[in-house]
């Protein structure tokens, strides 16, 4: 008898169909892909995307004095953790923000952020904001945030440092 706790434990990216039978589940195609790594091409990219797309950031090194914004459930994902690298230069804020807008919001639609390494360079910057922006009963449960690295955090900013992973002022997230 397959013990199933154990298989999912240890094949995190496999689907048990039958106690006998695997499936492997592949990421969804890139829709979108950014034409480099440098901050304007993938914000570019991320400002073409439609609702639900997969938008996709090449292999590299980059160095960011700006972050990106995402106002759109989409899926962000980079070449791999320790393939697709992005190293902070910001002052303050964030290399990735997520604050949704209406649309979003009200069909809870999904957004992720995945498969890539955020130095954040020991500054007083923060690796990702995610900032749900509902109100009354409205709620984000579709958000994830996997396969990736936030490292050096924690600058010499004082109280303007920033966290790694800053999940909401207002408004209501379940399920991260």
């Amino acid at each position: 008898m397959l013990n199933r706790t154990i298989v999912r434990a240890r094949l995190r990216h496999f689907k048990i169909v039958t106690p006998s039978l695997l499936t492997l589940t592949t990421a969804a195609p890139c829709e979108i892909t950014a034409a480099s790594l440098l901050q304007a091409d993938v914000q570019a990219a991320i400002d073409l995307a439609t609702y639900g797309n997969t938008v996709c950031i090449p292999a590299g090194d980059a160095t960011w004095s700006t972050g990106v914004v995402i106002t759109k459930g989409i899926h962000l994902r980079g070449a791999g953790d320790g393939i697709t690298n992005i190293t902070s230069a910001l002052a303050s804020g964030y290399l990735l923000r997520y604050d949704p807008d209406a649309t979003s919001i009200t069909n809870d639609m999904p957004f992720s952020i995945n498969r890539m390494l955020l130095d954040i360079n020991s500054n007083a910057s923060g690796g990702i904001h995610i900032d749900p922006n509902t109100t009354g009963t409205q709620k984000l449960t579709k958000v994830a945030l996997h396969r990736m690295t936030i490292k050096n955090v924690g600058g010499t900013g004082g109280s303007a440092e920033e966290p790694a992973i800053r999940i909401g002022e207002r408004g209501n997230l379940f399920g991260v």
